[in-house]
């Protein structure tokens, strides 16, 4: 039993300074501004985003900073906070449309944030060769265009700013306007 446990390596995550490319990325914290656009509204507001491998913790506040909403959970499961009732659910997208009317893409933006969107790339930045436009198929009946407007040099690694989610008349603005790589 000593030989085979000293024969284990346990991978040690890596630290900012040595990730090199954006599908290394597991923990990061984000602090912006999203606004979700339909035809009926027009939802902005702060919010507050802490990743840790697969769970998250989402906090969306007013600008003056009363908190409108808290979300916990993974890729399973969900835990929504709001108007003083809390809510779960092991369908992420489908409680959070429920719950506040925002479809959100819960499940794939924690990979989108950080850039490492897959799908057809429509277009590149022409200075950097980054994408600028992609096109996302989640499903076979759900697919999302994610433009990125602007990047930002956290640590070595080029990372959003700026992009935009698309979906039939669905619209969703995100600034980030700090990164923090775990």
């Amino acid at each position: 039993m000593l030989l085979l446990s000293g024969c284990q390596t346990t991978q040690e995550p890596l630290t900012a300074e040595q990730l090199t490319h954006i599908g290394q990325i597991q923990d990061f914290e984000l602090k912006g501004k999203i606004a979700i656009l339909t035809p009926k509204d027009k939802d902005s507001i702060n919010f507050y985003w802490q990743q840790t491998k697969d769970e998250y913790d989402i906090r969306f506040t007013t600008f003056l900073g009363v908190e409108v909403a808290s979300i916990k959970g993974n890729y399973q499961s969900i835990t929504i906070e709001a108007d003083g009732k809390t809510y779960q659910s092991n369908e992420p997208e489908l409680l959070l449309q429920e719950v506040t009317g925002w479809k959100i893409p819960l499940r794939r933006l924690s990979k989108w944030v950080t850039g490492n969107v897959r799908g057809v790339v429509m277009a590149k930045h022409p200075d950097t060769e980054l994408p600028k436009r992609v096109l996302a198929r989640v499903s076979s009946e759900e697919e999302w265009m994610v433009d990125y407007d602007k990047y930002r040099t956290v640590h070595k690694l080029q990372l959003p700013h700026r992009l935009t989610l698309k979906q039939y008349k669905l619209k969703i603005n995100m600034a980030i306007n700090d990164w923090t790589l775990n």
